[in-house]
């Protein structure tokens, strides 16, 4: 992170912009996964969440990434159900 910082500063960056971008998501993804590992064996937290919402985000999440030859609908009467 530092050196993306120093890079960003220096003289290098307009000629280099788009691999110090690059460098910078890495970190970001990086960053992720090292929030995600330590956050293993945590006690989690729990707390009310609207059920047809999270539904909704996850097959909107992996609409992307099935076969176009499976269809996905979500069938809800109240989408204001906490749990």
């Amino acid at each position: 992170m530092a050196w993306i910082d120093y890079l960003r500063h220096s003289p290098v960056y307009d000629e280099n912009k788009e691999v110090i971008l690059e460098m910078d998501k890495d970190i970001v993804k990086l960053r992720m996964v090292t929030e995600r590992f330590s956050s293993i064996g945590s006690k989690p937290v729990i707390k009310p969440e609207n059920v047809y919402a999270v539904i909704d985000d996850t097959i909107n999440y992996l609409r992307p990434r099935i076969s176009t030859k499976v269809s996905i609908t979500l069938n809800g009467y109240a989408e204001n159900i906490e749990a």
